[in-house]
This record gives structure tokens, sequence and C-alpha cells, in this order.
């Protein structure tokens, strides 16, 4: 599986690409693909199978019960099923990716959480290519703010691998700290990486294919 050749062992010395990537993830990527059907633990199971096929019923087992089990105190993250669906999905799918890529290059990397509006997938493309004032992907406002920092941090890492530049707030890299940038409509603060956690882990090793 793609994600197991970015293991940890993997160093950027074994490859051509010398170069400290400049990483993204939104905060809710999973939202806009969490099934409104699903509503227990039979149909979140039936969704967790629909997703790998190729899954055991033990694994199937493990991902709902050990990894996403059915608790809404909101120990895990999630309240309801709605949300326990979403994060189901970001980090199986989408974000931790984002984790995988920060570990492969050793932490020395650059990593920042969209969390605008919501932080849903997708979303920080229309602040990518802002152009002056609008609606995002979801229709809501473009904090043009916001967009200008993005902006600046993109432009700085493109021509000196660096994101901080004259003008933007401090953006470490990822370090052993495992340090995000939270970018938010009011500000940008450094923050622990949420994909930073054992499942996370868990998914590097695709037990379920």
């Amino acid at each position: 599986m793609p994600q197991s050749l970015v293991a940890p062992w993997f160093s950027p010395l074994n490859c051509s690409c010398h170069l400290n990537p400049d990483d993204r993830a939104q905060f809710d990527e999973g939202l806009p693909f969490s099934s409104p059907y699903v509503q227990n633990q039979t149909t979140f199971e039936a969704y967790i199978a629909g997703l790998y096929p190729e899954a055991s019923p033990l694994i199937i087992s493990y991902i709902s019960e050990t990894l996403y089990p059915p608790n809404f105190d909101g120990t895990y993250g999630y309240l309801n099923e709605v949300e326990r669906t979403a994060l189901f999905y970001s980090e199986s799918q989408i974000t931790c990716n984002s984790n995988f890529i920060n570990r492969a290059f050793l932490k020395e990397t650059y990593s920042y959480l969209f969390n605008v509006s919501g932080g849903l997938h997708g979303q920080d493309i229309s602040y990518t290519f802002y152009d002056g004032p609008g609606v995002d992907s979801y229709g809501l406002p473009i904090h043009s703010t916001a967009a200008a920092i993005l902006q600046a941090y993109e432009v700085n890492f493109a021509f000196r691998g660096n994101p901080t530049g004259p003008g933007t707030p401090q953006f470490g890299p990822y370090t052993a700290n495992s340090l995000v940038r939270d970018l938010t409509s009011k500000s940008i603060s450094p923050v622990t990486d949420p994909t930073a956690n054992p499942r996370c882990h868990w998914w590097q090793q695709a037990f379920y294919a």
C-alpha cells in the first residue's frame, strides 16, 4: 500500500527529493463524506466494509470497537455517529496521509491545519487561489486576511523553502514535537498535530488490505 512505502524507516536520502515538503490538512476533512445513514454500530460497520471490502471481520471489528468505539462522551473526539463516521473517514482516507509524510521526512517538514469556516475538505483551495472578495467552494465568505497569509506562506516556501517571510507570522517546522500551524480566520498558532496519534500509526500498516 502507498502509505507503507513512506513508513518511518524511509529516509529522504534514499530518493532524489532533498527538500522539506509543505504539507496541509483540513480541520474536518471527513464531514462531507459522512453518511447520514450511519446511525448505529451495525450501519457503521457496514460503512467500513463498503470502504474496505478486503478487510476481514476481525479487522472491521477492531476499527469499530477499538479505534473508533461507540463512546460518545467526547473521549475519542466525537459526540455522535455523524462525527464518529467523519473522523473515521477523515483519518483513514485523508488526514493520516499528512502524518505519514511528516514522519517519512523525519519531521523536517512544514505543515498547517486549515481551520477556517469549519475547515472542510478542499475548502482551502479558494484561499490558495484567492484574487478578491468572494465565497469558497461551500458558499461561505472567504476571509481575506487568512487568504493573504496562506498565499504568502506558499509563495515563500516555493521561493525560499521556508514559509516564513517578511510580514508573516513565524511558521516553524514540524519537528519532534509534531507541531502544525493552526490557521483560523483570526489567528495562526502552533498546535500539536491531531494526526500524531496511535490510530494513524495503525492505518499506515494497512492491515485492512
